[in-house]
């Protein structure tokens, strides 16, 4: 009641840690150095529970301009702000499911991606195995022969010993192929080490933070997780911008933008075909190409591509979510998905995600 209210300081309606802030003095000098200032944010009830409001403070002068006292005006937004919290949990709970149903559908892939370099690191495990038996007969005669010129002894025998071995052995392919059985072992490990690492990192919970990205990065994060869905239909040909500059955004979810369309991209090509990537800097913008060379999309379906659970895929291939998810992450990021597409030539998608990101400026 008013009663209640009279006398009471500004302060009274403020949380402790805004008032530790020292949030209230700044409102006040930014209404007197502006004549109003509006903000957002958690205030007290008399109750003091808290409840999520709007407040409008308008300094108030006389007739001669001298600063005279405040108003302020509070409206209680509680009920639009827990349904926004809500909305804001439904989509991130909806982002994280399109995002696992994506790893499902490509986990028997990225399985056998993984196989291929484990079954030759197997192999080559094997041949060192037995290089190293070979190498152990070597080292014996050779120390045979050593102990004998030491001991001021004829190691002629021993040193004919080691040629035999030499020869038996193949010593002289052995020693050369070594390293090569040693680079196709790391090379394999590195390949399960990149494949898991685009995985983990496309697949936990989104830490929600803005973050300097390289797209070219997550482009390619993307294309290693999908790799399995095009590498027998399509040749990918790559054409990235050399110093992208990095831009504020989620990398998780464009990551999940890519994945989308890259399988997309596969799906569309029936035999055989080619998917072309492409990253510029345009406008204030970057923008990432994804074209195929499949079979098109009908006109009469381009303006439905983004509803949700729309497909033109066949019943148990698509979900239709695929590209509503990407629309609305790519939009917020204040960015644009566009898309062109012949029948019977193929399609083209297009992502240009602002230089100063989702929020207008680079992040701390």
């Amino acid at each position: 009641s008013a009663e209640e209210i009279l006398g009471r300081t500004f302060t009274t309606f403020c949380p402790a840690e805004d008032i530790a802030a020292g949030k209230p003095e700044r409102l006040l000098r930014a209404a007197a150095e502006e004549g109003r200032v509006v903000d957002e944010g958690w205030q007290l009830r008399k109750n003091g529970s808290l409840f999520w409001c709007n407040v409008i403070i308008t300094a108030l002068r006389d007739p001669g301009g001298r600063l005279v006292g405040y108003a302020k005006v509070t409206r209680d937004l509680t009920e639009h702000r827990l349904a926004e919290l809500e909305r804001n949990k439904l989509s991130a709970q909806m982002l994280q499911g399109q995002k696992l149903q994506a790893i499902g559908q490509l986990s028997a892939g990225i399985a056998h991606e993984i196989n291929n370099p484990v079954g030759y690191i197997l192999s080559n495990l094997n041949t060192l195995g037995e290089y190293c038996v070979d190498l152990r007969r070597l080292l014996r005669v050779a120390t045979t022969a050593a102990e004998a010129q030491e001991q001021r002894q004829d190691p002629a025998d021993a040193l004919r010993e080691f040629k035999r071995v030499a020869r038996d052995v193949n010593a002289e392919h052995l020693l050369a192929d070594l390293g090569d059985v040693v680079a196709d072992c790391k090379l394999g490990g590195e390949k399960i080490r990149d494949i898991v690492r685009s995985l983990r990192e496309f697949s936990h919970v989104d830490e929600g933070a803005l973050r300097p990205t390289d797209l070219n990065k997550c482009l390619e994060d993307a294309l290693r997780i999908c790799w399995n869905e095009l590498k027998y239909k399509a040749e990918v040909r790559k054409d990235y911008a050399r110093d992208l500059p990095l831009v504020p955004a989620y990398p998780q979810r464009l990551g999940q933008v890519f994945i989308n369309l890259l399988v997309n991209a596969g799906q569309a090509i029936e035999k055989r075909g080619k998917v072309l990537l492409s990253t510029r800097v345009e406008d204030g913008s970057v923008v990432v190409r994804v074209r195929d060379t499949g079979r098109g999309i009908a006109p009469e379906n381009l303006s439905k591509l983004f509803e949700p659970f729309f497909t033109t895929k066949d019943v148990g291939t698509g979900t239709g979510l695929g590209l509503h998810v990407a629309y609305k992450i790519v939009t917020a990021h204040r960015g644009k998905i566009e898309i062109s597409s012949v029948v019977g030539q193929g399609t083209e998608f297009v992502v240009r995600i602002p230089l100063d990101g989702p929020r207008g400026r680079t992040p701390a």
